[in-house]
Order: C-alpha cells, then structure tokens, then sequence
C-alpha cells in the first residue's frame, strides 16, 4: 500500500506540472516557471524551511509532502575540532620522531614497557638528595622538573642517575676499565673473582652521633673487667645503711663497678634515702665511690602488703614472685651497658658476706653461679611430676607444705664441719633453680633474652624462672654450698616452710651431731625415734 499511495502522491504531484515549469528541452533542464528560489535556497532545504517563493497566481493545487531520510551525517562542533587537533599534533610529532632518528640513525629496543623503567629504578642507587622527602608522597611539581640520565656504574649494570646525585665520570669510568681493573695472570684472566670493583679509598666517618660497639672485645677497666649490681628496692630504707656498708667494702676494683638500683611502689623514703646514700657515696673525695651510680624509678601499681608475714605466706608466692621478674627486667635494660662483662644480683637485706665475694664467684667463670642459698635447689622426680600435673599458668611456690616437691637444697649439701667447708669452699653443684640474694650472671645471658620471667615458665617466676630458661637455653647453672653469703633472718608464718633458712642448716648440724654421738656411743638421749 505504501508503494501505491506514493505512486498516487506522485502523481497527483504532476497535475498542472506544465504551468508550474517550462517544459521546454528535457525533463532535467525545466525551469520553475512561476516559483522563484529563495535566498537561502540551499540552507533552506537543509533545515527544512521554504525554498522558494510561492507564485503570485493562485490557480494552483497545494498539496503538503512530509519526506523523512534515514542515514548518517558529520556535524562540525568545538569538540571535534579539538579531536582533530590533538590527532594532528600527534601525527606532527610521529613523524618528527621519525624524521630525527633517520637523522641520527640511532634507535633503541630497550624499556618498551612501564614495568621495564620500575626494574631499573628498582635496580639504581636511591636518589637521596634529588628525591629528598618524597616517599610519602609528590606535592611540588619541581620535582617532575628533575633531569634523570641513564648511566653505565659498572660492567653491565645500568642506574639512573639525577643531577644532584654524585654521578661516576667518563674518567672514572675509564680508571675501572684500565687502571683500576683487578689485576690478571699470565692467561689474561683476573686473579680476583666476578663482581663490581669500587676504586675508591674508604670513606672514614667521624661523628659525635655515630657509635661503634665490638661485643667480642668487652672493655676492661683498670683492675679487672666491668660489673654491674643490681638491686631492686620496696620499702627497703631499714636496710640500706648496712647495703651501702657492705658494698664500699666490697674488695673488687671499684673503678670497675657500676651501680643501678629501681624503686617502686614504695610506701616509705626508702627513695630520699637512697638518693642521699648514693650522693654520698659518689662525691668525688670518696676513695671507695664506684665508676657510676643510677636510681631507675618505676612504680608497677603493686599494692600487696609488705609485712613479712604476708609476703612470706603461700598465696602471696605467685603474684609476689611475678612482680618482682618484673622490676628486675627493667632494672637491667635500663643499666645493661654493652661494655658490661658481669651482672652481680644482690638483694639489698643481705647482713653478712665476705668482701671477696665478686671475685670468688667470679673465677669460676660459670654462666650463673650462687653462693648457699636456703632458696636454691635440686630438682627431684617427684617435683617433675607435680609440673607435669600443674596448670600451665601456675607458678610453684617452693618449700611450702602445699607443694611438696622433696627437692635437694643447696644449703643440705654444705659441710657441717667448718674446716671440711674451708676446705671445699668452693665446691660447685650443678643446680635448678635459685634464689636471688647473690647471683652473678655472665652479661651474654642477659643480652641473649635470658631474663626473669614475670609469668610462669615451666611453672617457676622471678629467679626460679630466670634458672630454669637459663638451662633450657644450654647454659649452666651452679652452687657453691659451703660459700656462705648471710641473709636477713626472717619469722616465717607458722607451718608454711617444710625446709629452709638458717634454722633448717641448725636442725641439720643437731641430727649430724646426734648421728655422731651414737656412734661414738656417747648419746645421751631418749630412745632413737622417740
């Protein structure tokens, strides 16, 4: 029907075509005989508007024709002409670049890709001075100002070098290839094996802010190699005339001794006293003031009581222990020096030793070594298996009725004869565990992670702890029974001790002396078990 109807239109169209065109000649040279073409004829027809002038006579049909054409057409726009122009200026350059390299006849294969320029950033020396501050980040457009050249540094190795970089010189370049070469042998062939060769001369630094350690060559101060004591403090200020009395008596080389002590969670002066001991002790008209002297203050928030009855009471043992691994940890950070050879643990209510006493422990060149100490011990088959039936998080008490371990203690082993323990004064025993009123640990110990643990390991804190990490580590652990070092007495709570302290060593000289007197049969007594 569409064909038909346009048939129809078409030819309705023609009616009267000989008074609207000259039909003279051809159909495709007629002239519009009565309609006059516009001004704008051809954008007229573009836009759709009128062409022509309609003609003065109106005996003429008008008949409306709408025609639609599908297809495609190019509208010039600010967009396109911009499009235009960058694809024009990038033909320009194309063939410039063209253009200069037949020029030059020069031309390269080499980073075709982006990731080949990261492998040889990756592989240049950084740009510390050209790129100073931009790791975090790029805010200064100066800095893509930068020139950067690729340089030979040395045989087959490429680096990208900037400006104010200190850059090798075709001189330097030529010393390494010539002068400064690895020398060759009779064959031509270097005597020194493959790798880059640096012409320079060292480059030695001297600055105040640079120190140099050799942990392999400990220091030695005039008299002997250096030690360091440490003492932990808690409301300690009764004790500490007599502290001070001892140390200054003390017959190791003073000059190679450093002090350290940490206060915390003191109720009493024990601080202001010992800040005045200390000033004492170090004025420089003191011939007995040691090399150096440091108070490290520290509070953990311990408030457990200090009375002896509490401290020494089974259910202060694993909070009490644990606290005190702590501030013995960091006690010796702050004091460990690298120049430190020896660590000597002393408690500070110690009432009797021999002035000879670092170096007695000393020349038994043991990784820890302690003197008789009713808190040092043996480890038993029965204490293994009660730690092996422990929670692991519970720290066991030692010498209370509680756990009863029936471990060996060192002061059981001790001569009851005094002549017996002079002569066999420094008799060792190979130990497990410890207390803390005198230890001299070897500094490498320490500075090996071997320290105190302020939480149960294998069950033990504090120095119980410290003696057993030791030993797991491989290091040794040791006593001397019949070396005595006198520690404060104590009144312990009634029925917690099993074994210990000095009335334990009298209980066993009694029983000795009764064995004794049996067999001389000079016993005086009741009957034997009676």
């Amino acid at each position: 029907m569409s064909i038909v109807g346009s048939i129809f239109t078409d030819g309705l169209a023609r009616v009267g075509i000989e008074r609207a065109f000259d039909q003279t000649g051809t159909p495709s040279t007629w002239r519009s005989a009565g309609f006059v073409k516009a001004d704008n004829f051809d954008n007229a027809i573009l836009q759709g508007a009128e062409a022509v002038v309609r003609p003065i006579t109106g005996n003429i049909t008008e008949l409306p024709v709408k025609f639609s054409i599908s297809g495609l057409s190019y509208r010039l726009t600010i967009v396109q002409m911009l499009a235009m122009a960058v694809l024009l200026l990038h033909i320009l350059i194309a063939l410039a670049h063209v253009a200069w390299i037949l020029s030059r006849q020069e031309s390269s294969g080499c980073w075709d890709f982006v990731i080949e320029l990261l492998v040889l950033d990756q592989n240049s020396k950084p740009a510390m001075t050209a790129l100073a501050n931009t790791a975090a980040g790029i805010k200064h457009s100066s800095t893509f100002a930068k020139q950067v050249t690729v340089r030979a540094t040395g045989e087959d190795h490429l680096e990208l070098v900037y400006e104010e970089e200190e850059a090798v010189t075709d001189r330097e370049m030529a010393d390494f290839h010539e002068a400064d070469a690895p020398p060759k042998d009779e064959a031509g062939l270097s005597s020194q094996p493959p790798g880059f060769h640096n012409p320079h001369e060292p480059l030695i630094v001297e600055s105040p802010t640079i120190d140099h350690i050799d942990l392999d060559n400990t220091s030695f101060s005039n008299g002997g190699e250096r030690v360091l004591i440490l003492t932990p403090l808690r409301d300690a200020s009764s004790h500490l005339e007599t502290y001070f009395k001892l140390i200054q008596e003390l017959n190791y080389p003073h000059q190679s001794i450093d002090l350290a002590f940490l206060v915390g969670d003191s109720k009493d002066d024990t601080l202001d006293i010992l800040q005045n001991q200390t000033k004492h002790l170090q004025r420089p008209s003191n011939p007995t003031r040691f090399r150096s002297a440091m108070v490290i203050e520290k509070d953990f928030g311990d408030t457990l009581p200090q009375t002896v009855e509490y401290r020494h009471s089974f259910e202060a043992q694993g909070p009490r222990r644990k606290g005190i691994g702590r501030s013995r940890n960091y006690l010796l950070y702050a004091a460990l020096k690298p120049e430190h050879k020896w660590v000597y643990w002393r408690d500070v209510d110690i009432v009797e030793n021999p002035t000879t006493v670092v170096e007695d422990l000393m020349k038994h060149d043991r990784d820890v070594i302690v003197p008789n100490d009713y808190n040092s011990w043996q480890e038993s088959w029965r204490g293994r298996r009660l730690r092996s039936r422990l929670d692991k998080d519970t720290v066991l008490a030692e010498g209370y009725k509680e756990y009863r371990t029936h471990r060996t203690y060192l002061n059981w082993m001790a001569h009851d004869n005094k002549k017996k323990r002079l002569q066999n004064l420094h008799k060792e025993v190979a130990l497990d565990g410890i207390g803390g009123v005198n230890i001299l640990v070897k500094a490498e110990l320490h500075r090996s992670g071997i320290n105190f643990p302020c939480y149960a390991f294998e069950n033990q804190a504090d120095t119980e702890g410290f003696a057993a990490m030791a030993k797991r580590a491989g290091y040794g652990v040791w006593g001397l029974p019949n070396y005595v070092v006198w520690h404060v007495d104590t009144q312990e709570k009634e029925g917690n001790m099993v074994k210990g302290g000095r009335e334990a060593v009298e209980r066993i000289e009694k029983k000795e002396a009764e064995r004794k007197a049996r067999k001389k049969g000079k016993w005086k007594g009741g009957k034997e078990g009676g």
